[in-house]
This record gives C-alpha cells, structure tokens and sequence, in this order.
C-alpha cells in the first residue's frame, strides 16, 4: 500500500488540512505537540474504524468543534489505483456514523466488506505490531532480561512481532482453566468423572437383556466399519491434498527443468579458479590505475594546471572523502551495467524470436496460443486418419480409370454414400453453435458417418468396379474431394479456437505443431528477463543519484553512467597530484616510473599467459567477460537450489516424467473419495436406523432416564472438550507457526537484516547468526557478543535491521512503514546511518517517519529527501 494523500476535516489539532505523501522515505517535521502522533492515530482510525475516548484512549475530536469528524485517504495497492477511503464518526448521506465508504477508480463504491478484501492480509493488529515503530516499544526492549531480549529479537524476525508467542502462552492458560490430564479441579475434569460413573451404572443395566446386547455388538461393528472408511477416506484427502499441491507447483517445476537445460550449455568456473582469474584481472587493473596515474600526474606537471583551477582545486578539498567514497562503489556499478547490457540483448534477441514468430506463423501476445487439451489432440488424430483413408480411396480410383474404359455401377448405393457424407456435413456445421462438450460429441458422431460412407463407398468399388461407369467415378472422386475440404475446416476451426494463428491444416500440425510451445516458452523468458532488467535499472539510478552533486562542476549531464564515474576520478586523480607533486621537479622521477610500471605489467601479463591460454583467454577483457558469465552461472544454480528445495518435499526430481498424467490422478483419486463417503454415509443411515431400536429396546422407566442424564452429561462434556481442544489446537498452530516460520524464512531474514546491520553501524558490525537457537552477533574484529551485551544504540539499530529485513523480505507490502521518533538512542553518526539505510530500500516501500528532531531534519534536507513540516 502507497498513501498518496490524506484530507483532514476535523481531526485532533487539524482542521480542513490536506498533506500530500510519495513514495520512498518522507519525513514529517513538528515541534513538540505539532500533531504527530494525531496524524499517526488518524492513518490508523480512518483504516479501521474511529475509537470511543475512554479513561486510557485520547479523545481527539476538536474541542468547540461542530463539523465532520474524520477525513479522507486516497492510496494505491497492487491491484487498484486511486482508492479512495472516507470516514466520519457522525452519520452523512444515509451511512452510519464510523463506517467506511471506499471509492475505486472504475466508480465502483463499497463499505468496511470491500475495504478489507481491497487492503487484504493487511489488519489492525498487523499494522499497530509490524509497520508501526514508536518510542515506547524501544523504552520496552531496554527493560528485558537476555533471554526475553533474545526471544523477542527473533520473534521480530520471523514473525514481525512478539505478538504471537503471548498469545500462545494465553490460549494455553485457558486450557489448563478448563482440563488438566492430572487434575481433578477443573470443570472438564468434574464432568468426565461423573460420565465414567453413570456410564458404569447403565453398562450394569444393560448386561441384563440379550437382545439389547446384540443389538449395541452390531452397533459396534457399524461404528468400527465406519471408522474404516473414514481413516481411508481421511488417508484419501491426504494424498489428494499432495497431487493438489503439486500442480500448484508445477510452473515451478518447469522453471526448475529450463534452468537444468541452461545451465547444461554454461560454462561453470571451479572455486581455484574464479579466485585465480580474479586476482589476475585485479592486479592487472591496479598497475593500468598505476600507469594511468603517472601519466596524468606527467600531464599535469608539465602543464602547470593548477594556478587557473584555485575553484577547482577548493570544491575538491570540500568533498574529498565523498569523492572518494563514490569511486569506491565504481567496480558494483560496472557489474551492474554490464548485467544490464547483457540483460537488454538477451531481451532484444528474446523480442526478435518471439516477433519472428508472430510474423511467420501469425501468433499473438494479447491471445497467445493455447496447447491442445486431450480431447482436440484425439479429434485431430480421428480427422488425420479419415483424411487419410480418402487419399487411399483416390489413388484406387486413379488406377480404375486407367484399366477400365466405360464401367458401371449401382447409382442407388452410391446415393447413400453421399446422402451420409452430406448428413456428417450438417451435423459439424450443427456442433459450431452448441455448447462444450454437446459439440465434441456431435463431432465424433460425424467422423463415424464420414467413415462408414468410406467404408461402403471401398466395398461397393471393390465388388463393381468393372461395372462402374466413367461419369459416377469421377462423381466419387468429387465427393471425396469435398470431404477433404470438409476434413480440413473442421481442422482450421479447431486450430482457431485454440489461437494457432496460420497453422491451419493437418500438415502444418504435423510439420510446425510445435511452434505454438516455442512461442509460449519465448514470452515467459521475456516476463522474466523484463523484471531482472527493471531491478537492474533501478540499482544503475541510485548510483546515478549519488553522482549529482558533482554536476555543478564536472560536465556530467549528457554522460553515461561509466563515463560519469570516469570524469569522476580523472578529476580525483587531477586534484590528488596536484596535492602531492613538486611542480618539474618530480618530471624525470615520474617518467622513470612509468617506463617502470607499463614493464611491470607487461611482465606480469606475459607470466600469466600460459595459464591463461589454457583456458582460451588472451587478452583483461576476455578474463572479466568469463567472469561476467560465471556470475551468471552461479546465480542460476542458487535459484535452482531454492527451487529444488522447495520442490524437494513434492516432487521426485530424478523422475520428472511421472507427473506427466498429474490431472487423471487426481480425478481417480476424487472419484474414489466420493465413493467412499457415499458407503460411509449408507452405515451411518443403518446406524440411525439401529440406533432407533436401541432406544426403543430401552424404554424401561430407569435405564431410560439414565440415558437422558448421560446424554445431557455427555452434551457437557463434548461441549468443554470442544473448547478445550479448540483452545490446545490454537497454541500448538500458533507455536507451530512460530517454528515453521523460524525454520524457513529466519535463515533468509538474517542474511537482509545483516545488510541493514552494517549499514546502521556503518561495517562496525559485520555478521548475525544463530548458534544452539541463541543469537550472536559479530564486529569487524571478529569478536562475537550476545545481544544483552549490546549498547542501548546498538540494541535499537539491530531491532530495527530485524523489523525491515521481515517486511522487505514479503514480495508485496499491504502498508506504509510509519517511525514515530524511533531513534530514541541514535546519535549523529547512526542518525546518518538510518538515512542512507532509508534510501536504499526499494522504492515501492513507502516510509514515513515523524519527528522533532532538527538533526534528522537537516540530513533529510542534504540527502534532498522530502520533508514536510506541520
């Protein structure tokens, strides 16, 4: 969710204001009592319902005030724009007071209903627990002991709150209120004794008639055979469930097969030597810096720049240490645009096949072919062999009319021949104007029709062929014609309805059938490649963005992104000589080093080059190109890992080929299900009926009324056990939850969360991990602390790197991240911190943090992040 705007028209210290928001981090500034935490409550109260004031709830209506109390949001979601969302606390156009009226931008309306399926999973509890930050939870975090701390860390991390864990040590407080298995206190306990005690009584009542007892052994054996059919009806839903699951995952699977294919024609470098190729183009990169270097620092001696460059010179000394910072991101950004070059030609070359494709075979991208399904691959195969059939039948009749002169046949025969062929005819022209699967049935009947005239059309040339007359064969080879024709537009219209654009006959199904899979495969790969791209291009703008301030003084505007960096340290370099040279003095020195360095690199090169040649590599730009590729390489097997660990528990991955028929199975499976609760319902129907003769057979004043007081006693006792139960089943989801979502996500999050770590505390903290379920974290000196032993700064920062890392790990975010004040122990340096940290986080977040503080203000302003002020 992006907020985009909000309109105030009564609301705490705010009357008729309106605040625009964009996306990406924002401040909010005020002094104190400007109405922070009003828009804060605001944000929340207009999502999820205005709150009554209480004793220990703010009442923020304004005081005097006799207009509307609330306001309006206008925010985006994944799937609508321009959502607008109002709500007041006093009744307007026939709508009660507090709800919400939601308008979407095709003019559809709605209330509270629409509005949560429109912010879905997004909740109250979620909003107030994940995506808010507020003093008094880093107040909270400083006053827990190390073992609270710790939990409460990885909760955080895996859940994005504490939440969970009380709510499950709560629900297992109520159970034991109601049942321990030792106890003889609670209520449960009580009733199931009392149970145990009558059912005893009644047992002993019972044994006393025959006839009775017979009738409860059949009872019995209905129950157990009922009991059967539901443990296999039961086992059934089991596996159904995993077929379920499996095709849901079976895009997967064929991602996880084209990955395989690729990565069968890569070329995959060995750890030695990725580690040797690296350290030869790096050293060989810093004696090119090194000659590079010697000749400017020659240029610039011989030219005497530095009396007209005082400005120059000044603006450097300014910003040297950020300079110096931005050329050392310079080796990522090349990464970065050679991945985006090699991305945009894979697209390009994807655009051209998959264009080549549409042009030759008439596909389309708005209705891309469909596969053929079962049935209009077995019509296909049905059309293929009649048609066929009638190619035989011609070259008969070619060989007739050269042997015979003037044959004669049964004309009455041959009437019926084409009387079926006609009547075939108008029942496929029929089956274009009914229903599926009426038409497939109409058209199989057809076919038959079309077979049998065949078959009668051989027999009767076959018996009268030399009675046959010239003129009624060539009517035969006519009639076979036009149901040639017939044959091949019952083709084309089933290649229409499934978009196989020119492949319209028999022969184009067999020759280029599979064309239209080639042509699906090409559009899923330019899905892909087109998010990859957008990603890349979005990393290429932030270092763009970082080289900006320098525009003032370098002619940067009209260049690339290489050349940007380029300039950059040419300049770099210019002002860092000019700092250390001694004018002329130093020209004869600098030209010996030169001399020196450019042998030194050839020597090192030539000392190389055996090595080199024996992987094909002769020149630095074949070593990076290798390596560009291998980088590649090996970000395809770790996304083949991730699949096949998330294949794994589904699939057989060394029998691919089993899953093939995944559809019939599971409409066996479901066919077999219903037929089991189809015979377990049959036993519970005699069950009744026998249970019926029971009640009669004891209809004895007092077994009778001992069977009402164990039913009431039983009612109680199912009714407890069912709370019991529901309340035993909740904790154990919750905890299990807890576990699965440490067990699968925690791994993944602390890699992010250490991302954020070394930003927030600028590389002195370097690591966080788990050992023996206890989390440590380590600095840059390798030594390793417990999160008790952190500084209160430290603590805050490592919660806030923990509550980031869970939300920016979601592929989507239902709600703004809103801070109020929640760098109550920062100081200037990790204030810093906490800004770089904000603007590198994905655009598509939207961060609002609310404040007071002046320092964070002027960083806001220098980073030329948007602020507004209340």
């Amino acid at each position: 969710m992006i907020i985009k705007k909000i309109e105030i028209f009564g609301f705490g210290k705010f009357e008729n204001r309106v605040f625009d928001f964009q996306k990406g981090p924002q401040l909010i500034f005020g002094e104190n009592e400007a109405g922070k935490s009003t828009l804060y409550t605001f944000i929340r109260y207009i999502l999820f319902g205005i709150r009554k004031p209480t004793n220990t709830r703010r009442n923020f209506k304004p005081y005097d005030y006799h207009g509307l109390y609330g306001g309006t949001i206008w925010f985006d979601t994944d799937q609508h724009q321009n959502v607008q969302l109002t709500r007041f606390d006093n009744q307007r156009d026939n709508i009660k007071a507090n709800t919400a009226r939601v308008k979407l931008e095709d003019g559809r309306t709605g209330d509270d209903h629409l509005l949560e399926k429109i912010i879905f999973p997004l909740t109250e509890e979620l909003f107030l627990d994940v995506f808010s930050f507020q003093q008094e939870q880093l107040t909270e975090l400083d006053q827990l002991s190390a073992t609270q701390l710790e939990q409460t860390l990885v909760a955080v991390a895996s859940t994005g709150s504490q939440r969970l864990l009380e709510t499950a040590t709560t629900l297992e407080q109520s159970a034991q209120a109601l049942f321990k298995p030792t106890g003889s206190k609670p209520l449960l306990n009580q009733k199931l004794t009392e149970l145990q005690l009558l059912s005893q009584k009644i047992e002993e009542k019972e044994n006393s008639e025959s006839q009775y007892r017979d009738a409860l052994l059949q009872m019995k054996t209905l129950e157990s055979k009922r009991e059967t059919l539901q443990k296999q009806a039961a086992e059934l839903k089991q596996l159904i469930a995993q077929k379920e699951r499996q095709q849901r995952a079976f895009t997967q699977l064929k991602e996880y097969q084209r990955i395989n294919k690729e990565l069968q024609h890569r070329r995959i470098l060995s750890a030695e030597e990725r580690l040797k190729l690296t350290s030869i183009a790096e050293e060989y990169q810093v004696l090119s810096q090194q000659i590079h270097s010697l000749q400017k620092e020659i240029a610039v001696t011989k030219n005497d720049l530095l009396k007209n460059q005082n400005q120059a010179f000044w603006f450097f000394t300014k910003h040297q240490d950020a300079i110096q910072d931005l050329l050392k991101t310079e080796k990522k950004m090349l990464e970065g645009y050679a991945e985006n070059k090699f991305l945009l030609q894979q697209l390009d070359e994807i655009d051209s096949q998959s264009e080549q494709l549409s042009e030759q075979w008439g596909f389309s991208t708005t209705s891309p072919p469909l596969l053929l399904d079962t049935v209009a691959k077995q019509e296909l195969e049905d059309l293929h062999q009649v048609y066929q059939q009638l190619l035989e039948t011609e070259k008969v009749q070619e060989t007739s009319s050269v042997t015979q002169a003037t044959p004669k046949t049964d004309r009455t025969k041959s009437y019926t021949t084409i009387g079926f062929a006609t009547i075939s005819a108008i029942m496929f022209i029929l089956s274009l104007f009914l229903a599926t699967p009426v038409n497939y049935v109409v058209r199989v009947l057809a076919l038959i029709l079309v077979a049998f005239s065949i078959y009668q059309f051989k027999k009767q040339h076959a018996s009268s062929l030399d009675d046959t007359p010239l003129d009624e064969r060539h009517s035969e080879q006519s009639n076979n014609a036009s149901k040639k024709q017939e044959i091949e537009t019952q083709v084309a219209m089933i290649l229409k309805e499934h978009h196989w654009g020119k492949l319209t006959t028999l022969a184009d199904c067999q020759r280029f059938g599979s064309m239209p899979e080639t042509f699906l495969q090409l559009l899923e790969r330019q899905k892909e490649t087109s998010q990859l791209l957008e990603q890349t291009i979005a990393i290429l703008q932030s270092y763009q963005e970082k080289t900006l301030f320098l525009e003032e003084w370098l002619p940067l505007s009209d260049k690339t992104l290489p050349e940007r960096y380029r300039l950059i340290r040419d300049y770099a370099d210019e002002m860092l000589i000019k700092q250390a040279r001694e004018l002329s003095a130093n020209l004869p020195k600098l030209e010996d080093d030169l001399k020196l360095a450019v042998q030194q690199q050839t020597d090192f090169f030539d000392g190389h080059l055996p090595y080199l040649q024996t992987l094909n590599l002769d020149s630095l730009a074949d070593i990076q190109h290798l390596l560009q590729d291998d980088q590649q390489s090996q970000a395809l097997l770790q996304k083949k890992v991730t699949l096949e660990k998330e294949l794994r528990p589904l699939f057989n991955l060394d029998e691919l080929n089993s899953y093939n028929q995944l559809p019939q199975e599971l409409d066996q499976l479901i066919a077999q299900l219903t037929r089991l609760e189809e015979q377990r319902d049959a036993l519970q129907y005699e069950q009744t009926q026998l249970s019926a003769n029971l009640d009669w057979l004891g209809k004895d004043g007092t077994l009778d009324e001992l069977y009402q007081q164990r039913a009431l006693l039983q009612d109680d006792v199912n009714r407890l056990s069912s709370q019991w139960l529901s309340l035993i089943l909740e904790k154990e989801l919750l905890n299990d939850l807890v576990i699965a979502m440490s067990d699968q996500t925690l791994p993944s999050l602390l890699e992010t969360a250490q991302h954020y770590f070394q930003i927030l505390t600028n590389g002195q903290y370097q690591d966080i991990f788990l050992k023996k379920e206890t989390l440590l974290i380590q600095n840059d000196k390798q030594q390793t602390f417990r999160t008790i032993d952190l500084s209160t700064g430290t603590k805050d920062q490592l919660y806030m790197a923990l509550r980031l890392a869970f939300i920016t790990s979601k592929d989507t975010v239902p709600a703004p991240i809103i801070i109020d004040d929640g760098w109550l122990h920062y100081d200037l340096a990790r204030k810093k911190q906490l800004v770089l940290l904000l603007k590198s986080l994905p655009v598509h977040i939207q961060v609002i943090l609310l404040t007071s503080d002046m320092t964070l203000l002027q960083l806001f302003d220098d980073a030329r992040l948007p602020v507004t002020h209340l």
